[in-house]
């Protein structure tokens, strides 16, 4: 995989990095990047001879999910219940799905409901 014949960016650092002979680390923050996509990054140097790539190595951005609260069960009858909760959180992505996600433990039914 040649990432250098299309890359998404390139972000040269630290301004810092002085030329020379000595051995040097090369490390950088990259802002922007969308939630749960996976890149790779090889390091890249460059001297009067040429650019040489490291190994590209890859990580994936993280997925914040939404945080919700139970708030319960109301007037409860013989053939039916009022149930409710709320999405507290979130994470920072629309919730493109809420809904209510019940039990029946005497038939071992799963019934989930969508909002």
């Amino acid at each position: 995989m040649n990432l250098f014949s299309n890359p998404v960016g390139f972000l040269a650092v630290p301004s810092n990095i002085i030329a020379g002979t000595q051995v040097t680390i090369v490390a950088a923050s990259l802002p922007g990047l969308d939630r749960g996509s996976k890149y790779y990054f090889p390091i890249k140097a460059t001297n009067v001879s040429g650019s040489s790539p490291g190994s590209a190595l890859p990580f994936t951005t993280t997925v914040n999910l939404p945080t919700v609260t139970t708030a319960g069960a109301a007037f409860v009858s013989a053939i039916k219940a009022n149930l409710s909760g709320s999405v507290t959180n979130t994470g920072g992505a629309a919730v493109t799905e809420r809904g209510i996600v019940w039990v029946d433990i005497t038939a071992k039914v799963y019934q989930p409901f969508i909002a």
